[in-house]
């Protein structure tokens, strides 16, 4: 749906950036490309990352700058988090494109952790974890205690709009079981900090990658984004509320 289109008090958007750490990488563990990483349907210069990255700096930096509606908070997944000193921070083609956004990730240490990880099994030292992007006038009141490289949960809030827990979530393409698991995880952390009740003031963001990288026909295979809206958002904002999915 057009950014232009969209009304509210709190515009969302999500974004999965498609870490290049992950495109055809050898697996240590075995010394080949793992299958699902191959991406055998698509071409080397669909893939090649500065041509990526080019189209990704112009297609957030039109969403971010959008100068009839904006979205207020973007929520990312797969960002690659670069070593600067004692700490792990977007890359600098991020922030430009989302220039006057503060984006929360979850603890250097958790950051830390991933990117040992990923240098032992991808031979990259960078981490990899979801994000959000807050601007436009809306402020991070709270971040969640559990973050983690799969799931940053924030509250935001604006003067004269009351405070919205919002999450950014990365799916398990494979397991239906931690994909409920992780949404429940979530939405159970969002209730703890803004109360109980059915009242629930949230928004849950996510892409979900559904299918095999060996090209399954394309009634079975697909990339979906999403944003769940909790009852209390559904019902008291439903007419404020614009959700954009990308």
């Amino acid at each position: 749906k057009p950014l232009s289109s969209l009304q509210g008090d709190l515009v969302v958007a999500s974004y999965n950036l498609l870490a290049p750490c992950f495109v055809r990488p050898v697996d240590t563990r075995t010394g080949t490309v793992q299958e699902f990483a191959a991406f055998r349907w698509c071409d080397d210069a669909v893939l090649d990352w500065p041509t990526r990255r080019n189209a990704l700096t112009q297609a957030l930096g039109q969403i971010a700058q959008n100068c009839e509606r904006a979205p207020d908070v973007i929520c990312l997944q797969e960002v690659e988090f670069e070593k600067s000193g004692d700490k792990r921070v977007p890359p600098p083609w991020l922030t430009d494109a989302l220039q006057g956004y503060e984006i929360v990730a979850c603890k250097t240490s958790i950051l830390e952790r991933n990117a040992k990880r990923n240098a032992r099994v991808v031979s990259k030292d960078v981490a990899v974890a979801t994000a959000i992007a807050v601007g436009r006038g809306w402020r991070v009141a709270w971040t969640g205690e559990h973050n983690g490289t799969t799931e940053v949960l924030v509250g935001v809030e604006k003067d004269g709009v009351g405070a919205v827990a919002v999450a950014s979530v990365h799916l398990d393409a494979g397991s239906e079981d931690k994909r409920v698991q992780l949404l429940g995880a979530t939405l159970a952390a969002a209730r703890a900090r803004l109360g109980g009740g059915r009242n629930l003031r949230v928004i849950v963001a996510s892409s979900c990658t559904h299918g095999h990288a060996s090209r399954p026909p394309p009634s079975q295979r697909f990339w979906l984004s999403f944003v769940l809206l909790g009852r209390g958002a559904l019902e008291q904002r439903k007419q404020s509320v614009g959700l954009l999915e990308q």
